[in-house]
C-alpha cells in the first residue's frame, strides 16, 4: 500500500526538483559569500527541501487522480496506481491535497512566505493550467514548463529577498531544457498520448517541422543562457570549457532528431536530455 502511494509521488522527479531547488539555494548563498558551512544554513536547507517534497510530491499525485480515466488508455501509463485500482481515484485526490498543503504551509513556517508563495504558484499553474490544457492546446508543453522552473527560484528566495539576473537564469535553464526534452518523449509516444486524449505538438503534424523548430530554438538559447553563467561571475573559468563539452554531446542529439525524426533519434535525445540537466546543474554547483 504505501509502495503504491510513494509511486503517485513519481520520486525521480521530486529527486530533480529537489536538486535543482538546492542549485538556486547554494548560488544565493554563494553570491552572499557563503559556502553552505553554517548550521542555521543547513537547517534552512533541510526545511526548504522537506517542504519542496512534500508540495512537488502533492502536484505529482494530483496530476495522476485527475488524469486516470486518461492513463488508463495508454501504455506508457496503464500500469500506473490508480489505473490498477491500487489506489482509489479519490484517494489519490485527498493524499495530494494533503501533501500540497502541508508543503506550502510547511515552506511559509519554516522558510519564508515567498517561497510558500512560489510553491503554491507551481503547484497551481501545474494542476489547474498545464493538466487541463493537455487536452486543448499543443502549447500546454510550454505552460508545463513553468511549474518546473520554479523551484530553483524558490531555492534562492529562501535566502534572499533580492530578485537577481541569476534567478533568472536559472528559471530560464529549466524552462528551455523541458521543451526538447518533453517534445521528444511526446514524439516516441504520440500514438499513446492521442489515445489519451491530448494534444501534443508531434502529433499534430506529420512532417514534424514544428517540432523540429520548437527543439533547435530552445535548443539554442539554453546553449546561450548556460553559457552567460560564467559573465555573472559565479562559476570559473572551468566550467566555460566544461560546459562546452557537456553541450556539444547535448547538441549532437538535436541535430540527430532535427535531421531525422524518428523513433530512434527521439529517444536518443530523451535519454540526452535526462543526462545532461543533473550534470549540468551538478557543474554549476561545482563551479560556483
Amino acid at each position: 500500500m504505501i509502495r503504491n502511494y510513494i509511486s503517485l509521488t513519481k520520486p525521480r522527479i521530486c529527486l530533480m526538483v529537489a536538486i535543482s531547488a538546492y542549485l538556486g539555494y547554494y548560488l544565493a548563498l554563494r553570491v552572499n559569500g557563503s559556502y553552505m558551512l553554517q548550521l542555521n544554513e543547513w537547517i534552512t536547507f533541510f526545511h526548504l527541501m522537506i517542504g519542496t517534497l512534500l508540495s512537488s510530491a502533492g502536484a505529482c499525485t494530483l496530476n495522476q487522480a485527475i488524469e486516470y480515466r486518461s492513463d488508463l488508455k495508454m501504455e506508457r501509463t496503464k500500469n500506473r496506481a490508480i489505473p490498477k485500482g491500487y489506489v482509489s481515484p479519490f484517494s489519490g485526490l485527498i493524499f495530494g491535497v494533503i501533501s500540497s498543503l502541508l508543503g506550502i504551509i510547511y515552506l511559509a513556517y519554516f522558510v519564508n512566505i515567498i517561497v510558500s508563495l512560489l510553491s503554491l504558484l507551481t503547484v497551481i499553474s501545474y494542476i489547474l493550467l498545464y493538466t487541463p490544457l493537455k487536452r486543448v492546446t499543443y502549447l500546454n508543453t510550454l505552460v508545463g514548463a513553468i511549474p518546473g522552473a520554479l523551484p530553483p527560484v524558490g531555492g534562492w528566495f529562501a535566502v534572499s529577498s533580492d530578485f537577481s539576473l541569476i534567478t533568472v537564469i536559472l528559471f530560464s535553464i529549466m524552462f528551455c531544457w523541458q521543451i526538447p526534452h518533453f517534445l521528444a518523449l511526446a514524439y516516441m509516444y504520440s500514438d499513446d498520448y492521442k489515445r489519451g486524449g491530448f494534444i501534443m505538438l508531434p502529433s499534430l503534424y506529420s512532417n514534424q517541422i514544428q517540432t523540429r523548430v520548437h527543439v533547435v530554438i530552445f535548443t539554442f538559447i539554453l546553449i546561450i543562457i548556460t553559457f552567460s553563467l560564467y559573465f555573472s561571475k559565479l562559476v570559473g573559468i572551468s566550467y566555460l570549457f566544461l560546459n562546452l563539452v557537456l553541450s556539444s554531446g547535448f547538441v549532437y542529439a538535436v541535430v540527430k532528431f532535427t535531421i531525422s525524426v524518428n523513433i530512434k533519434t527521439a529517444r536518443q535525445l530523451f535519454f540526452a536530455s535526462i543526462i545532461y540537466l543533473p550534470i549540468l546543474l551538478l557543474l554549476i554547483i561545482i563551479s560556483s
